[in-house]
């Protein structure tokens, strides 16, 4: 059987980052702890990673160094 790999949409990374709502905030501290330690693999887009980029900037104001630096996180 394949290896399955789960997708991380745009949300994942908002949720995780403006930590607006705590307990998506606690799903989404999981789900990259998983990641991190290998117990799961998962990808994204670069479609979502533009989402994220525009989303950040515009509505929430994150600052553009900051932004850089979230993205370079996500590698």
């Amino acid at each position: 059987m394949g290896e399955y790999k789960y997708f991380l949409d745009t949300n994942i990374f908002l949720r995780f980052l403006i930590q607006d709502e705590i307990s998506k905030v606690a799903e989404c501290q999981k789900l990259f702890e998983f990641i991190e330690s290998g117990e799961i693999k998962a990808i994204t887009s670069s479609l979502v990673l533009a989402e994220l980029t525009w989303t950040g900037l515009s509505f929430y104001k994150i600052k553009k160094n900051a932004m850089v630096d979230i993205l370079r996180a996500c590698k």
